[in-house]
């Protein structure tokens, strides 16, 4: 049987051999579609490392230049940033269950952060959480 396999895969994919993943999440960037966290580490973890960390998902396309937006939007990836005590997620979709499984494993004994961005990466939500259940309950009720 034949699978149409969506560009978005392909990007994917291609950042998952560059990147590799890991199960650490204080470790990734981003929650791949599979509920994968990609590896992104940062020396320092501080914001201005991380953020430029994530410029290096340039490097998935050799044809034209992509951004984190440009990457979101083609994959579905959910971008994160984890600590030992926060949990920060951006959200654009409904995760699907494997990024359900992964964003509770990330969220786990941290203050939860998350904001629901756009297309251009614009917050049109945001919030705080103290749990991963509350996180949850906020993301089905304000399902974009």
């Amino acid at each position: 049987m034949f699978k149409y396999k969506r560009k978005s895969n392909t990007l994917e994919r291609r950042a998952i051999n560059i990147f590799k993943t890991t199960k650490n999440p204080e470790e990734a960037g981003y929650i791949t579609t599979s509920g994968e966290f990609l590896y992104f580490p940062s020396p320092a973890m501080d914001k201005t490392s991380f953020d430029r960390g994530h410029f290096r998902i340039m490097r998935l396309s050799s044809k034209t230049s992509i951004n984190t937006n440009d990457y979101i939007n083609r994959t579905k990836n959910i971008r994160i940033q984890v600590t030992p005590t926060n949990a920060s997620f951006e959200v654009r979709q409904l995760p699907n269950e494997s990024q359900w499984e992964a964003l509770q494993e990330a969220g786990k004994n941290r203050k939860i952060f998350s904001d629901y961005t756009n297309e251009n990466g614009e917050s049109i939500k945001s919030g705080q959480f103290a749990d991963f259940s509350e996180f949850k309950h906020w993301v089905m009720k304000n399902a974009i």
